[in-house]
């Protein structure tokens, strides 16, 4: 989910949350009219409780988001639960301290009864607690596709990379059977090396080590490729000589 879709669903949730509060606690008066057989209710509440109802909802933000942010943030990597508990009383004591003192500066008595308030605290913990699962499960998932597209990405490229050297091996022994059978030799000499040297370059040379034999063929290889450039008359010396014993020790 973006992050300003995220900030939207939040500020969603706490104008929710603070209408829920205003319908049921800031009721004043009730009046029943009765006109010819036709009754009909009046409700009035107290345009007073707003700012009550918003201290309340911002010392249950702080509640709320320091579960999400600090206490549950940890609790996955410890996984212990005195640690949480100690936390969370904390938190909890710190929000009804934010509540309290915001009431006492601004003269206002308390905006709800002590038996909703503690049905606020259990439902804005449980709300914390259920928010941080699913955005942990969601982030898990997302890590977990990822994975599993950068292994298959990363399979089909090993497919490619084992089917195209081959596919270039099948053409070039076809090739070198063609020119065998029309009787050019340089050109299926010539073939032969370039499939000896992409063979080395594809399978022998990622080793971490290689037979010295090996890398004197190829280098061979070089020079006779390097020397098909050149017609019998150039005046052109190459020479590739290797001197003293080399073998597999």
């Amino acid at each position: 989910m973006k992050p300003w879709m995220e900030t939207i669903l939040h500020l969603i949730f706490w104008v929710l949350c603070f209408w829920i509060l205003y319908s049921a606690l800031a009721f004043e008066s009730l009046e029943v009219l009765v006109e010819n057989g036709v009754e009909r209710r009046i409700y009035t509440r107290n345009p007073a409780a707003i700012p009550t109802l918003a201290i309340v909802l911002s010392a249950r933000a702080l509640l709320f988001y320091g579960l999400i942010f600090w206490v549950l943030s940890r609790f996955p990597e410890h996984r212990q639960w005195r640690p949480l508990l100690a936390q969370l009383a904390l938190l909890a004591a710190a929000s009804y301290l934010v509540e309290w003192v915001l009431l006492r500066a601004l003269n206002k008595p308390p905006a709800v009864p002590p038996g909703i308030g503690t049905l606020l605290f259990l439902f804005f913990t449980l709300a914390a607690i259920a928010y941080r699962l699913a955005k942990d499960w969601w982030r898990n998932e997302r890590q977990r596709a990822r994975l599993a597209e950068e292994k298959l990405s990363a399979e089909l490229n090993y497919l490619k990379a084992q089917l195209n050297p081959h596919f270039l091996f099948n053409t070039l022994n076809n090739l070198y059977a063609l020119a065998e059978r029309a009787g050019n030799e340089p050109l299926s000499e010539g073939i032969a090396g370039l499939a000896e040297l992409m063979r080395y370059a594809v399978y022998d040379s990622r080793a971490d080590y290689v037979l010295l034999d090996k890398e004197l063929r190829f280098l061979q290889s070089m020079v006779e490729m390097q020397s098909l450039r050149f017609e019998e008359e150039d005046d052109v010396d190459i020479a590739f000589r290797v001197s003293g014993e080399y073998g597999i020790w």
